[in-house]
């Protein structure tokens, strides 16, 4: 993406750990980090013309923390605002974990971020209950115990199999909704999808990008 000299980005985390982490430091002179929640964000109202989230609405509660992330927008984005944002979306017809570990057994599955993901959703009864992140270790060490075993039966890096031990003592729920919840609450809130951007990569349907753009009449 190319910016206009006179522009100036705003990364926004709530983890003080992970902005160290991750951060590179100001890549221009107007550039900043801000350690805080997208839920509270203190900027001023009408000055943003462009936020960008990836993944972040499935670690908030649905729906009604997306709702506060949402109005937050609608304060901060001036009129002709955009967000985009890529979402992580539960298919229509739920899978189970047996039908995921069938299509790892067949080689189906790509890589272990894949197999983690669709874990998760499968795992997830609904929405609003969301998934807890340690039930995703958790069935992964009922079915397969060796993590090592795990990651030189199909080629994996052992470093991404092992990223699954962060989940382990984690009550953090995460939410999937469909497309179909996703867009409903879009517009519940205030913002029309302009735009949908569907990836080509594994797994791509259920990480679709969308361009939204506030309503002028706001939240219905």
């Amino acid at each position: 993406m190319q910016l206009s000299s006179g522009s100036r980005v705003i990364a926004v985390d709530k983890s003080a750990d992970m902005i160290r982490s991750i951060w590179p430091g100001r890549l221009r002179t107007r550039d900043e980090v801000i350690c805080a929640d997208w839920r509270r964000l203190p900027l001023a109202a009408s000055s943003i013309d462009l936020t960008l989230a990836d993944g972040s609405l499935s670690a908030l509660a649905y729906p009604l923390e997306y709702s506060v992330v949402f109005s937050e927008l609608q304060r901060l984005l001036r009129p002709q605002g955009r967000c985009v944002i890529r979402c992580y979306v539960q298919p229509d017809i739920r899978e189970t974990p047996d039908e995921v570990f069938a299509d790892l057994f067949r080689g189906r599955i790509g890589n272990f971020h894949v197999l983690k993901w669709r874990l998760a959703m499968a795992l997830q009864s609904d929405a609003e209950g969301g998934v807890a992140v340690r039930s995703v270790w958790r069935t992964l060490q009922v079915a397969w115990k060796d993590l090592d075993l795990l990651a030189e039966r199909f080629a994996w890096p052992i470093a991404e199999v092992l990223t699954i031990e962060a989940y382990r003592h984690v009550d953090t729920r995460y939410s999937f909704p469909t497309l179909a919840q996703y867009r409903e609450f879009f517009s519940a809130a205030g913002f029309a999808v302009t735009q949908l951007a569907t990836p080509s990569y594994e797994l791509g349907e259920r990480c679709p990008t969308f361009v939204l753009e506030p309503l002028s009449s706001g939240p219905s």
